[in-house]
């Protein structure tokens, strides 16, 4: 993640400035990290450390499944081929 960001960083900026959003817009993107992306790292993580080697490759495997899971129930997605 300390390296994604700055590697990312001018590829959002442009596509900021591209969009036309003002200045105060960008602190929805910090709190959807505070809250959403970074503790489930951290978290992950952590579990995964605290587990076998099996148990942790089942984890990690099964995150995008559940992932799409709960996109289907809570925010109500339709799935299709692709997705």
């Amino acid at each position: 993640m300390l390296i994604a960001t700055p590697l990312l960083a001018p590829f959002a900026i442009k596509d900021f400035r591209k969009s036309k959003k003002q200045f105060r817009d960008i602190f929805v993107f910090f709190r959807l990290a505070l809250l959403g992306a970074f503790p489930a790292q951290v978290l992950m993580t952590q579990g995964t450390q605290f587990s076998t080697a099996s148990n942790a490759a089942i984890l990690t495997l099964s995150l995008p499944v559940i992932s799409t899971i709960f996109a289907f129930l809570l925010l109500k997605e339709r799935m299709n081929a692709v997705r």
